[in-house]
């Protein structure tokens, strides 16, 4: 059994090397490009812009609730509300041709 099992196993070792050494390689995906691909999608972008804009106004509403009540100081309030203005500007821009 041992004699056999080393026999086939030098045959099967060299031909594994050769075509290892000799055949092409896959092309990789690129699954970053595929994700962004379909995030650009017409009806996915839509939904998204249109979440990202209401998330924003109810955020900038809580955020100015939270500067009234006291839990977050004025400078902080006033960041964070830049940050959301910043986001609704890029939900709520023109498509540029």
């Amino acid at each position: 059994m041992n004699a056999s099992y080393e026999k086939n196993g030098r045959f099967n070792s060299n031909t594994r090397i050769f075509e290892a050494c000799f055949t092409e390689a896959a092309p990789r995906e690129n699954h970053l490009q595929k994700l962004l691909s379909r995030i650009s999608a017409l009806p996915l972008a839509r939904v998204l812009r249109v979440a990202g804009t209401a998330l924003s106004l109810i955020g900038f509403v809580g955020v100015i609730g939270a500067i009234e009540k006291g839990t977050v100081s004025l400078l902080s309030g006033l960041c964070i509300g830049a940050l959301l203005i910043g986001v609704e500007y890029l939900c709520l821009r023109g498509r540029r041709a």
